[in-house]
């Protein structure tokens, strides 16, 4: 029996639709990223100078910890989204 044309539409859909979540954190980590890179050579531009810039040290501080919390948030969904059973594993049945 073959299969509607919705149907196949929605099997294809709902993996794009996973595709273009994991995509678009994906752009928002890199984006991220740069802004380290940026920061880190602000610092390091000014160090070359002889000249401790702590306007930039404190923009490279930020940039890290923004990183570093969006990339603890994806690590702590995909750990989710991967978990077969609940957190505490079925116990509270």
């Amino acid at each position: 029996m073959r299969k509607s044309p919705e149907a196949r539409s929605t099997a294809i859909e709902e993996p794009l639709e996973g595709e273009r979540a994991a995509l678009a954190t994906d752009r928002i980590a890199v984006k991220l990223e740069l802004d380290v890179l940026d920061a880190e050579t602000a610092v390091l531009e000014s160090e070359a100078l002889g000249i401790t810039d702590v306007v930039a040290m404190r923009r490279l501080d930020r940039a890290r910890s923004e990183l570093r919390k969006f990339l603890a948030r994806r690590q702590w969904a995909r750990a989710l989204s991967a978990a077969p059973a609940s957190i505490d594993g079925g116990a509270a049945a």
